[in-house]
């Protein structure tokens, strides 16, 4: 009967199993960090907000900036610039460390979308108006 079976790796002996458990330390301290400005999310933020001031103007300096849909267009700018800055705000002092609990990728992934949604529409009204 011995070698019915076979010798397998349980023959004579047991297995010796090892588990290593790891802890993860967030520091919620405020520091301000001027290489996230650097990084590829930071340099996006940046851009997204000179784009929010460049469709302000326009829409600002256009023959028809008395009109509700420029004016919807003009909310979303403002409204996209300073959310956005206070995500970059957030983000270079380590504010969203401190609220960890937040799901920030969320947070933002909704606001992008939601704002998309927004200019599209804030386009398709200007685009009325001719």
């Amino acid at each position: 009967m011995e070698g019915q079976f076979g010798a397998g790796p349980y023959v004579g002996g047991g297995t010796t199993t090892t588990t290593t458990t790891q802890s993860t330390a967030v520091n919620t301290s405020l520091r301000f960090d001027k290489e996230y400005l650097r990084s590829i999310p930071g340099m996006l933020k940046a851009v997204v907000m000179v784009i929010n001031i460049i469709a302000f103007i326009c829409v600002s300096s256009s023959d028809f900036h008395y009109h509700s849909n420029a004016n919807w267009m003009s909310f979303c700018a403002w409204a996209g610039f300073f959310t956005t800055g206070t995500l970059l705000l957030f983000y270079c002092l380590h504010l969203i460390e401190k609220f960890h609990f937040i799901p920030w990728l969320l947070v933002e992934f909704i606001y992008c979308a939601v704002w998309s949604f927004f200019f599209f529409f804030g386009k398709l009204c200007l685009r009325l108006l001719r």
